[in-house]
């Protein structure tokens, strides 16, 4: 294993945005085409919302337009996740997020309009096409935190500074956290953020892996206040949107947009803290006595039961792996995974500057795109069946 450059790893086993943007330029294009269409959208129908038609007409030009911008705004943020000290990604991202204000911003009226209207209406509405009972769901449960047209409208406005403790964060994490070599016994380890996430924590070598947790914790250490403070501006802020909207807590208010009851919450909570926790705590038990630990720590959690355990699985061999066992899952799940490994649809390689963990972004109207670390453990070829799941739900959703 070895820290490298995203210009070096291969390009194979990189994803093909093409599907979103042919190029830079058509990125740019494409963002311009949907900056003119928010304005053109807005002289249209902005103060004119109060009949049904139009406001079924509305809704189908609204949803074309949210589909144009999601596959730009995807290919900025795909760019970036994987490299996230490159300037051109990063102005790119800018540019990308620039819109999303002005989209938010402009289009804020949609909401506004739609709120005030009588529900009768709202109701004629929703049964005059099956394309607008999302909206018209969504206007009718956002009544009850309504908050006027001046206050939305200024809410809306500071949308991007309301994300920046997460661009902060993101910033610090991928393009400004570095690590050095660690030392074990005279030899030399590179270490980055993937390659300890995805590497150093499940290695059997006892040694390494602690090595390597405390260079990576005394790295993270540096960063500690900026972290903290950045986390805490972001609980400020949910704090005082939540009260301003009128929520019990800030709890009930993320769970709003997931439309996830306080019920069902805590009842996961209880279901970890009790019934789960006493297996955790004898699984850990079994890992420290199999694995012949001297004390278990932090650093030791990650690594499998079995020792013995060595398996390398190539990318080649992960999609023979998956098709063969998700077939149950039907002929067309399984041609999915195939056009997954096929048409570049997966981000495999290990490279500074990208973005820990795995995830599935799935745009309407495109395939879905899944970014993943590929070490060649077991615990890849899990993740990967993971986020080709996303993949499948996202995809057959929007069919």
């Amino acid at each position: 294993m070895k820290s490298v450059k995203r210009n070096e790893v291969e390009e194979k086993y990189t994803w093909d945005l093409k599907d979103l943007c042919e190029s830079p330029e058509a990125f740019d294009t494409g963002l311009k085409e949907v900056e003119a269409d928010i304005h053109e959208f807005s002289k249209k129908y902005k103060g004119k919302l109060n009949d049904v038609d139009v406001i079924t007409e509305m809704i189908s030009e609204y949803e074309k337009l949210q589909e144009k911008f999601i596959r730009v705004y995807g290919y900025a943020n795909m760019n970036i996740s994987v490299e996230r000290g490159n300037p051109a990604f990063q102005e790119m991202t800018s540019k990308a997020s620039n819109i999303s204000s002005l989209l938010s911003e402009e289009l804020n009226f949609v909401e506004t309009e739609l709120i005030e209207l009588d529900e009768e209406l709202l109701k004629e509405v929703e049964e005059k096409s099956d394309n607008n009972k999302g909206i018209i769901h969504k206007i009718l449960r956002a009544k009850k935190y309504y908050l006027g047209k001046e206050v939305e409208q200024a809410l809306s406005s500071l949308e991007k500074v309301f994300d920046n403790a997460y661009s902060t964060y993101s910033s610090a994490k991928h393009a400004d956290l570095s690590f050095e070599d660690f030392e074990v016994d005279g030899k030399k380890y590179p270490l980055s953020l993937v390659l300890f996430e995805n590497y150093y924590e499940g290695l059997h070598d006892t040694k390494v892996r602690r090595a390597a947790f405390d260079s990576f914790s005394k790295q993270l250490k540096k960063y500690e206040n900026t972290f903290a403070s950045t986390y805490e501006g972001q609980l400020n802020k949910e704090k005082a949107i939540s009260k301003l909207r009128g929520f019990e807590s800030v709890i009930d208010y993320l769970l709003y947009d997931q439309e996830v009851t306080r019920e069902l919450y805590n009842r996961q909570i209880d279901i970890i803290m009790e019934k789960f926790a006493p297996v955790v705590r004898k699984f850990v038990g079994l890992v420290k006595k199999v694995n012949n630990l001297d004390k278990l720590t932090y650093a030791d959690l990650k690594i499998s039961l079995d020792p013995n355990f060595s398996e390398t699985i190539t990318i080649e061999e992960a999609k023979e792996k998956l098709m063969a066992g998700l077939n149950i899952l039907g002929a067309d799940y399984v041609d999915m995974i195939g056009r997954a490994f096929d048409e570049r649809w997966i981000d495999f390689p290990v490279n500074d500057g990208k973005s820990n963990g795995a995830f599935c972004f799935s745009p309407f109207g495109v395939h879905s795109y899944i970014l993943n670390s590929w070490t060649g453990s077991l615990e890849d070829l899990f993740v990967l069946g993971h986020e080709l799941g996303h993949a499948g739900h996202g995809m057959y959703s929007q069919h």
